[in-house]
């Protein structure tokens, strides 16, 4: 329902804006970015983000809300393909968020500088700092997300594979995973994660 989404959004924002609340206002404007590369309407999400950075710098850059925005920013590159701005964004939310100790959101930067990594071709790293996402998850008692970011290191990992030997290795965990993904409501990523399996299996 991205129409009346909006319409919230573009409330709260006017709502944030007319009390001096620029933090909250950027908020919005990073969401409406969010709203719209749903909608494909990238241009417009451009633009949000944009003018979302800018209410950030005048609300002093609060550390936590510039990281989330940056983990959004991230993935809506990475859905267009802008791969290395992606996983520069990735990086900046981690960068941000390292410091202030918030597990939570640090456990989500590393996943998605992670399936940014995957998504360059850099395996290697793609793989470390899935682990460190997954571990970081953990740690802050979300073992449902924990699935998720080894996948993408599974995947990573597939990836990598030159040799029969090691790929089925790799392919003995993908089963399981696959379950845990599905036990925990993960369908689409069980989904892709077995198309990835196939692929490899073929060309090992």
């Amino acid at each position: 329902q991205l129409d009346a989404a909006e319409a919230d959004l573009r409330s709260a924002r006017t709502l944030a804006a007319s009390g001096g609340y620029w933090s909250f206002e950027a908020i919005s404007a990073a969401n409406l970015g969010v709203l719209h590369a749903r909608g494909r309407r990238i241009a417009e999400s451009m633009r949000c983000f944009s003018e979302a950075r800018h209410l950030y710098a005048r609300a002093g850059e609060p550390a936590r809300t510039v990281a989330i925005m940056q983990i959004d920013y991230a993935e809506t590159l990475l859905h267009q393909g802008i791969v290395a701005d992606a996983v520069e964004a990735a990086r900046q939310a981690v960068r941000l968020i390292e410091p202030t100790g918030n597990q939570v959101i640090l456990g989500d930067a590393y996943l998605m500088l992670a399936r940014a990594l995957l998504a360059s071709g850099d395996q290697r790293h793609a793989v470390t700092t899935a682990d460190r996402a997954a571990k970081t998850m953990l740690a802050s008692d979300r073992s449902r997300m924990v699935a998720q970011a080894r996948s993408v290191a599974v995947e990573a990992e597939l990836a990598g594979a030159v040799d029969s030997e090691r790929g089925e290795v790799i392919l003995d965990e993908v089963s399981a995973l696959v379950g845990e993904l599905r036990s925990d409501g993960w369908h689409k990523r069980a989904a892709a994660l077995q198309i990835v399996a196939i692929k490899a299996a073929r060309r090992l």
